[in-house]
C-alpha cells in the first residue's frame, strides 16, 4: 500500500501533485482522501465542470492552501478530465507533504 508521497513528484520546476476531482460538490474539500490504487489525492470542488470553472477553483484553492500565488500553479495534464496533474512551481516534496498530511488528518483520512 502506498503513501501520499506517491501522489507527489518532484521536478526541476517544482512539485506535481496527482489529483482526482469531483466537481459540483455540496461540501468542497481540497484534499479529502488518498487513492492508493490510482496514486492521487481526492478533491471535491463546488464549481461545476463547465467552462473551466472547476479548474479555476482547483488552482485558487491550491494557492490559498499552499500560500502561494495562483500564477505559480498550473494544471499540466487533465484539463478536461477528472484526473489531473497540478504543478506547484518553486516548491519541494518536503515542503508540501506535511501540509497535505495535516489536511488529511483533519478530514479523518
Amino acid at each position: 500500500m502506498g503513501t501520499i508521497a506517491d501522489a507527489v513528484t518532484e521536478t526541476p520546476e517544482g512539485v506535481i501533485i496527482g489529483v482526482m476531482v469531483t466537481a459540483g460538490s455540496k461540501h468542497p474539500v481540497l484534499f479529502s482522501s488518498y487513492n492508493s490504487w490510482r496514486k492521487v489525492l481526492h478533491c471535491s470542488l463546488g464549481a461545476p465542470a463547465t467552462e473551466g470553472r472547476a479548474n479555476r477553483e482547483l488552482v485558487e484553492r491550491c494557492a490559498r492552501f499552499f500560500k502561494v500565488s495562483p500564477a505559480s500553479i498550473r494544471i499540466t495534464e487533465g484539463q478536461m478530465s477528472t484526473t489531473k496533474k497540478v504543478l506547484l512551481v518553486g516548491t519541494t516534496k518536503a515542503e508540501i507533504i506535511p501540509l497535505i498530511e495535516q489536511s488529511l488528518e483533519k478530514t479523518g483520512n
